[in-house]
């Protein structure tokens, strides 16, 4: 079996059908290698079959008490145990737990596109991706972008000026497989200086020097 995998338990005890107008139970204790374990019940499928039957779903953790679930560890193996009280003695059955080679990368949904950022504002872009167990993200160019290890949101680290940025982003799953895009990040410049104050008319006097001092803004990042 597979650990994640719901564990299905099927025992043939014809002694146990002891009312053949009823579905009889059948009392089952499953056991993990990890260290945990579990009490089911098995119930029989049909009133006078003998058969009792039932499952057990299983997860790749830790050990919790306080839940019906049978946490279990790949490789090992799941024992369930009943008492067969008619042959005095315990029947158990063995069940091996597979490991399974996690290959899949993770999947950009969407995929990375390319940004285009106005000059004196901050850039932020934020990249995901999918995968049955964690993420985590990293770009190339870390002197002028930074992105969140977790959530996947680049902003820049420095004031970008005005040219083309070429960023690898990579999305990385706990099985080391990773899933890289290239994206293009154009600054551009495209909002005129502005005038504080305003320049306004000027009166001297015949004779004196003239001077006059006007300020423009001046875009600046972060």
């Amino acid at each position: 079996m597979i650990a994640g995998n719901p564990v299905y338990i099927r025992v043939n005890d014809s002694d146990r059908n002891t009312d053949n107008l009823s579905n009889q139970t059948l009392d089952v204790t499953v056991r993990s290698s990890y260290g945990d374990s579990l009490n089911i019940t098995l119930k029989e499928t049909d009133i006078s079959s003998g058969i009792f039957t039932g499952s057990v779903q299983t997860i790749e953790s830790t050990v919790n008490n306080s839940d019906l679930i049978l946490q279990v560890f790949s490789p090992g193996t799941i024992n369930a145990t009943y008492n067969d009280s008619t042959n005095q003695g315990q029947h158990v059955l063995i069940f091996s737990i597979i490991p399974v080679l996690d290959i899949t990368p993770p999947a950009w949904a969407p995929t990375p596109a390319n940004q285009t950022v106005e000059f004196g504002t901050v850039f932020s872009y934020d990249v995901n991706a999918t995968d049955h167990t964690a993420i985590s993200y990293t770009v190339n160019d870390t002197t002028n972008f930074s992105i969140n290890s977790s959530t996947g949101l680049i902003t820049n680290n420095t004031t970008l000026n005005p040219g083309t940025y070429y960023l690898n982003i990579t999305a990385t799953d706990t099985s080391s497989n990773s899933n890289s895009s290239n994206i293009r990040i154009t600054v551009q410049d495209t909002t005129a200086p502005a005038w504080d104050p305003v320049p306004v008319n000027q009166t001297i006097e015949f004779g004196i020097l003239f001077s006059y001092e006007s300020m423009q803004q001046i875009q600046t990042l972060r």
